[in-house]
């Protein structure tokens, strides 16, 4: 390994003694060249490299550039691991079908295994494997029928595809050849409809004859052994040169015959041959041969192998017979003389470690090679970067003929991180695919990790600009090759702009069909490269990030373009689209529609800008200097090239046409007339005339087909206008803007900004967080309490504990006393915890009975703290202290007689909201890595001022004024002169006047100073010591905290205000019981365990953080002690009521609505389809659920859960809401996914985003399938089988599709006890429930196993469908109950299909007539006129249900 990095002192010069540091090599870090041990590395062409590991029979497989990994082994080898050692050979098919490596037996033999991938990178299964015996192992391996390569053509904007590479096989797919120890050549490959393998061998020592059906001789070859070979093949070429090297070895103290053609099935596989030959081991040494043994080719119809003591020819007839030959036999030795020494070239402290083949001779038209040189020692001098690296050697381009470095090319240097500058030399190398990288590992046995290295460049010249770069991305480009390693060098932030777009162009010219002009025949593929090189740029280069994300969003939104416009083509006969396709074209549509309102946004912005400046109404910009509006931004290139324009025109016509097709539709059902609706509303909520924009686009189409073609081509791989478009670019802008295509002011302004004041961006209120600093009094510490040993989730229904298993994880709040840290206060608490069967399991205790508490005893829980606090709180002022409060030493005095009440309350404004504050020295933040507060105690200068803070004050309020009515005092600790000039010493570091002033005046010495109260709320990171502080400054005085006490944290709190706040534990109960527990109760509870039970937040299993939000599991709520389980039955959507004039909540009619609901045992859902969830604010969203809540509670409905809708545009927002669901009280949430990008949520993203919605979800999770609200989207039964087996947290679906099929068969999957045992939910007591989205469909879905229905219709009816619902469950039983039940169904079926068309207005305007409330929906939905809603009251259906429903609850309403 390299040697410990030493310091050599360099010659004294003036001032202190310079030191140079160095590194050096020895002997051993090269052992493994002149061992001939290499570690096999293979890159394949889908940017895959794999490398063997160091020690294990593994290969480790990493993928390019996004450097995940995985391993590969076959289940055989890992069963026996230790019979194997790591691969010595690894390859990969060019096609990427195939992977063969072979595995030596540690003494035994070994095994070759061939996998075949799958459909992801990291799927690989094995096709086939065969014992390979000791001694035969191969040791150079390729591949036959490769596919042949495109590379640039002669000409510039050509291309040229090279003639078939190696022989040609008449066998389908790709053909292994390899080359054995024993001096055989080995070929396998699969016959068309033969599972098996089959495996042929010819030596290359002798004539031989061998195929599929003949065994053959063994041959004799004595003890030489290869180990060492190279494969070669040419263009149009059916010979195969290959070079061995070998020794002799000693004799084996055994013989084996070698085995013949074989199939993997059959026993036996690949066996050497060691044939005694003791009279020519008389006078042959042992050892390495000094030749290398080759075989030139003869003809184009001969594979030729040569060896010194036998030439021989094999070779493949051609055509499929009834099997495959090889032939070996003499050839002549004319060809040998055509191999002879040309040159060679010693490195002076240097060694060459690998050489490697070059593309750059297809460029420089000579021979040549890559050599890898290691310097053997060199100075320590890291390259700057994201990880450190020091230049350990460099790769260098070589002429074959005399080995001399080319005049024309850049060596690359070869680094090595500096964390592993001892543990890394780069011996093996491989080129990637493209041959852009060159990817190194080191043979050594530390851990394993392969580095990438950049390859040699040509000298940038005009003529060569980029040369290497351009082919081979057009190469990749048209082969379908995957083109990382050329993503990754134009990524680079060392690679500038001009470069990329200057490979991007040349790489286009190559790829472009020049006989149809500019036919853009490649430009999705130039297209998608542009898009990641400049997304991977945006990651990167943060200066200019801005950029290139409009770079690669223009990339982007070209692309999608495209696939839309192909989409819409593929959906269209004539004029007619098809209509099974209607959602998702809708979906798309509205993505076009949204991608035109930028587009236009921008061009309104110019248009204003400009006028602004033309008038002079501008200040900031001097009127004489002319004015160029940004005509460069990347959106608009849609309106400006060629290509981009023609596909953007196309795209509004398909808008245009299928709108006019919508529209002609007569609705048939409620998801047609949603659909006719919702493009509608689309179109005419833009602001935009598509009709008039499509031909104005139109004109401009053919303006811009006067552009220069190459201009043209640098535009779009630049994915940005340049000034030659300007003039057309401007004419376009001005037409686009005019009145009589667009309404700016519904281009701007969407209808939803106007329905709850707070525009289109989600709302996500801040977390209050109470004060954070260091020491509390008379405050909350938040314990959280983690069972080492905690069982499967299970109901806790407080206070009965019995029902609970035990031991638990959970949180509770303690009223700390002032004093002692709170560290201190955790250990005490610590010492009881852990002797607890509340917390620790039984058969722990029992071990550790009538033992002393150690700190193993200890280690059974794991218990922490909410955050700490300041010890003091109420604020004095006249003196200021080093620690901001009364426990510190005084620094500075000043008046305050002055400062009265009122001056205070003025000057609080200026610390609320959001504000910056500088923490005190003496606080525990770092700079440099040390403490403040080690720099004031060692007299350290600071190295800079302390850096303020950003901080939020969400109120601040001085609740009373003391004056001197309190027994405040002067701080009476002083700094020694020791302290006080280490204090100094420490602040002259960023204050040029530090000095501290702590002597009090006589004259006031006796006086009582001034005090007050403050009550505030704060973000975290808040140093409530700092406000105070700051607050006596301003006031012209010196101040200081004296108390400080924390009232709340999370939901804990000294003195409840809210429902859901929970009490804390007193400290008194905890110290009676550290001097005696006491006795138990008559559950066997102790008095603190029974404080702690009564208080306690239970945390389930798989909660992430004890410190999250109070979880609900499956019913179980953090913030109630109450066990609300879902069950099965009738739930009613509750719709949101809104005031007449104002369109704000009226929660008064809410609650009672719910309340009124749940009189007939129907659970509400809250902030749902029905109850406009789309209309709400988050903040509304809250304030509803905690509404429901509280009327269901106070009407004695405690055990009824409550359902919040939480989906939302984005998995992120999302899973907010279901976080703040559960805290505002909600037991379940329900998500519907949505449907404003449906076109482009294909299955895999469904599923991640309900895997990820319930995997961060603090409660249980109801999938909500509704075509008709989410795009069209219809999740089938089988992925949502597939999210309840793979989601525990996943409790139920909703099918509003009014699929009975699906019902039935998601039904009968999940009712069955096996499934419920092998796939349990979070809580093991739940059930997975399916419910329906409709009640007209309640007998059917009871008799498959169903479980009722959420249903809107339970807002008018909800006795007459609970009852139904009853009689359906009964008739599954007792069928006697059936007719009853039939006759319920048929009146609620009629009703629920004439009430469902009228939607939410409808249900409003019933609720009106029924209990005097209902009202109109929010805006933009418009309420039912009086004709409609008279005609849906009177409607025989309607009246039916009302007369049933009177019936059955008793109430003439």
């Amino acid at each position: 390994m390299l040697q410990d990095v030493k310091v050599i002192p360099m010659s004294p010069q003036k001032g202190k003694a310079r030191e140079n540091k160095t590194w050096q090599t020895g002997w051993w870090d090269y052992q493994p060249l002149t061992d001939q041990f290499s570690r096999p590395l293979e890159w394949s062409q889908s940017s895959i490299i794999f490398c063997a590991h160091p020690v294990q029979p593994l290969i480790i497989a990493r993928h390019f550039s996004s450097s995940k990994q995985f391993v590969i082994s076959p289940p055989q080898i890992v069963s026996t691991s230790t019979s194997y050692g790591p691969p010595t050979l690894i390859s990969a098919a060019p096609d990427d079908s195939y992977l063969f490596a072979h595995f030596p037996g540690r003494g035994a033999d070994g095994i070759g295994v061939l996998w075949t991938r799958g459909s992801q990178i990291d799927n690989w299964s094995i096709k086939d494997s065969w014992p390979i015996a000791l001694g035969a192992a191969p040791v150079a391996a390729t591949w036959l029928g490769q596919p042949r390569e495109w590379i640039a053509g002669d000409t510039p904007g050509s291309t040229m595809r090279l003639p078939p590479y190696g022989p040609r096989l008449a066998l389908p797919g790709s053909v292994l050849m390899f080359v054995t120890q024993d001096h055989n050549v080995g070929v396998c490959y699969f016959r068309p409809y033969v599972s098996a393998i089959k495996i042929i061998t010819c030596s290359i020592t002798q004539p031989s004859v061998a195929n599929e059906m003949m065994p053959r001789e063994p041959t004799v070859t004595g003890t030489r052994q290869c180990f060492r070979a190279s494969i070669g093949m040419g263009y149009q070429e059916g010979s195969v040169l290959i070079a061995t090297r070998s020794r002799y070895l000693p004799l084996p103290l055994s013989t084996t015959s070698q085995y013949t053609t074989t199939d993997s099935s059959l026993q036996g596989g690949v066996k050497p041959s060691y044939p005694l030959e003791l009279a020519s081991l008389d006078w042959e040494p042992l050892g390495e041969e000094e030749v290398i043994n080759s075989t030139p080719p003869q003809n184009q119809n001969w594979w030729c192998i040569l060896s010194p003591r036998y030439q021989a020819q094999i070779r493949f007839p051609t055509g499929y017979g009834p099997y495959l030959s090889c032939v070996a036999g003499p050839f002549s030795n004319r060809m040998l003389q055509r191999i002879q020494k040309t040159g060679s070239r010693c490195f002076d402290a240097q060694v060459a470690t690998f050489v490697l083949p070059t593309p750059l001779q297809l460029y420089l038209e000579q021979r040549l090679i890559f050599v890898g040189i290691l310097d053997t020692s060199g100075p320590f001098s890291p390259v700057q970067g994201k990880h450190r690296k020091v230049q350990i050697g460099s790769t260098r381009v070589l002429n074959v003929v005399d080995l001399k470095d080319h005049a024309d090319c850049e060596a690359s240097p070869i680094l090595c991180d500096v964390a592993r500058l001892g543990r890394q030399m780069p011996l093996k190398a491989i080129m990637s695919p493209n041959g852009a990288l060159l990817s190194t590992s080191s043979s050594s046995l530390w851990p394993l990790r392969t580095s990438i290295q950049l390859l040699p460049t040509v000298r940038m010249t005009p003529e060569r600009r980029l040369l290497s770069l351009a082919p081979s991305l057009a190469s990749a480009l048209i082969s379908g090759r995957v083109a990382n390693d050329v993503w990754h060098i134009l990524s680079l932030p060392s690679t500038n702009l001009e470069d990329v777009v200057d490979t991007l162009y040349q790489a286009d010219i190559i790829l472009d069909d020049q006989l149809t002009g500019f036919s853009h025949a490649s430009t999705h593929g130039i297209l998608g490269t542009a898009l990641a090189i400049y997304r991977k740029r945006a990651m990167s280069i943060k200066s200019s990030g801005r950029t290139q994300t409009s770079r690669w969003k223009t990339a982007q939104n070209l692309c999608s373009l495209i696939a839309y416009n192909q989409a819409f083509d593929e959906c269209m006969e004539g004029d007619i689209y098809d209509l099974d396709a209607v959602w998702p074209l809708i979906a798309l549509m509205s993505w076009i529609v949204s991608l035109t309102e930028d587009i236009l946004k921008h061009c309104v912005m110019l248009c204003t800008m400009e006028d602004t400046l033309a008038n002079g109404d501008d200040e900031d910009v001097p009127m004489s200097q002319p004015y160029t509006p940004h005509l460069d931004t990347p959106i608009l290139l849609f309106l400006a090239h060629p290509f981009a324009l023609d596909q953007f025109v196309r795209a509004l016509s398909h808008v245009q046409k299928f709108c006019v097709y919508v529209k002609s539709l007569t609705a048939r059902g409620e998801a047609a007339q949603i659909a006719r609706d919702t493009v509608i509303d689309l179109i005419s909520t833009s602001g935009i005339d598509v009709s008039a924009l499509v031909g104005t686009l139109e004109i401009t189409c053919r303006s811009v087909q006067a552009f220069d073609r190459e201009i043209c081509r640098r535009v779009l791989v630049s994915c940005q206008p340049t000034p030659h478009m300007h003039e057309v670019l401007t004419t376009t802008i001005q037409n686009v803007t005019k009145s009589s295509i667009m309404t700016k002011a519904t281009l701007f302004i969407k209808p939803h900004d106007w329905a709850d004041g707070s525009g289109s961006a989600p709302i996500t209120p801040s977390k209050d967080k109470d004060i954070i600093t260091q020491r509390p009094l008379g405050s909350i510490a938040t314990i959280a309490i983690l069972a080492t040993d905690h069982p499967a989730d299970g109901p806790f229904d407080m206070p009965k504990v019995s029902l609970m298993s035990l031991p638990v994880s959970g949180l509770f709040g303690l009223v700390k006393p002032s004093g002692p840290t709170s560290m201190s206060v955790i250990n005490d608490v610590k010492n009881l915890i852990a002797q607890s069967r509340l917390f620790v399991a039984e058969d722990k205790l029992e071990k550790s009975k009538g033992q002393k508490p150690t700190r193993k005893h200890r280690g059974n829980v794991k218990i922490g703290q909410g955050g700490t606090l300041d010890p003091l709180a109420d604020g004095v002022l006249g003196c200021e202290t080093d620690t901001y409060d009364s426990e510190g030493s005084r620094v500075r005095t000043a008046p305050w007689q002055h400062v009265t009440r009122e001056k205070v309350e003025a000057a609080l404004d200026q610390f609320s909201g959001e504000i910056r504050q500088t923490p005190p020295i003496f606080s525990a933040l770092k700079m440099d890595g040390r403490p403040l507060y080690e720099y004031a105690r060692e007299g350290i200068p600071l190295p800079r001022p302390i850096e303020s803070r950003k901080v939020t004050v969400h109120s601040l309020e001085l609740v009373e004024w003391l004056g001197t009515n309190h027994s405040y005092r002067w701080p009476e600790k002083v700094f020694s002169e020791k302290e006080q000039e280490a204090m100094e010493i420490a602040l002259k570091g960023s204050e040029s006047n530090a000095s501290i002033k702590n002597d009090l005046d006589p004259a006031t010495v006796a006086d009582i100073p001034t005090a007050f109260v403050l009550k505030m709320k704060v973000s975290g990171g808040t140093y409530v010591r700092s406000i105070v502080h700051d607050l006596a400054h301003s006031l012209g005085s010196a101040g200081h905290v004296v108390t400080l006490s924390r009232s709340q944290q999370g939901r804990f709190a000294l003195e409840p205000t809210e429902a859901g706040d929970m009490t804390c534990v007193p400290w008194e109960v905890f110290q009676r019981a550290f001097i005696d527990v006491g006795g138990v109760d008559e559950e066997g509870w102790t008095e603190w365990e029974r404080e702690v039970i009564d208080k306690l937040d239970v945390l389930g299993k798989n909660d992430a953080h004890p410190f999250a939000l109070p979880m609900a599991v499956n019913g179980i709520n953090g913030a109630s002690p109450v066990y609300r389980p879902l069950k099965p039955g009738i739930y009613a959507p509750i719709p949101s009521f809104f005031l007449p004039t104002s369109e704000d909540l009226d929660i008064t009619t809410f609650e009672a609505h719910v309340a009124r609901v749940a009189g007939a045992n129907v659970a509400p859902v809250i902030c749902g389809s029905m109850g406009e969830a789309i209309h709400l604010s988050h903040d509304e969203r809250t304030t509803l659920i905690h509404a429901g809540r509280k009327a269901l509670d106070q009407a004695g409905y405690k055990t009824i859960p409550i359902i919040a809708g939480t989906g939302a545009g984005s998995t992120r927002e999302t899973i907010q809401l279901g976080i703040e669901a559960a805290e505002a009280g909600a037991d379940y949430a329900i998500v519907i996914c949505s449907g404003y990008f449906a076109g482009a949520l294909t299955r895999p993203a469904l599923k991640a985003f309900f895997v990820e919605v319930a995997e961060k979800c603090p409660i249980p999770v109801i999938i909500y399938n509704y075509p008709g609200a989410s795009g069209g989207i219809d999740l089938d039964s089988d992925l949502i089988v597939e999210l309840a087996e793979e989601c525990p947290n996943i409790i139920g679906v909703k099918l509003t599709c009014g699929n009975v099929g699906k019902l039935t068969r998601i039904s009968e999957t999940v009712s069955s006890s096996s499934w419920a045992t092998k796939y349990p939910r979070k809580n093991r007591h739940a059930n997975f429930l399916v419910l329906g989205g409709f009640a007209d469909f309640l007998i059917p879905s009871a008799f498959v196993d169903g479980h009722g229905a959420i249903t809107g219709l339970a807002n008018v009816s909800p006795y007459a469908i609970s009852k139904a619902f009853e009689l359906s469950e009964a008739s599954r039983k007792d069928l006697s109950s059936l007719s009853e039940a039939q006759r319920l169904q048929g009146v609620i079926a009629r009703a629920d299909y004439t009430i469902a068309k009228t939607s939410i207005a409808g249900t409003k305007s019933l609720l009106e007539k029924l209990y005097g409330y209902g009202g109109a929906p929010r805006k933009p939905l418009p309420p039912i006129d009086s004709a409609a809603a008279e005609a849906i009251w009177t409607h025989p259906h309607t009246q039916e249900l009302i007369k049933l429903e009177r019936q059955l609850s008793g109430k003439s309403v």
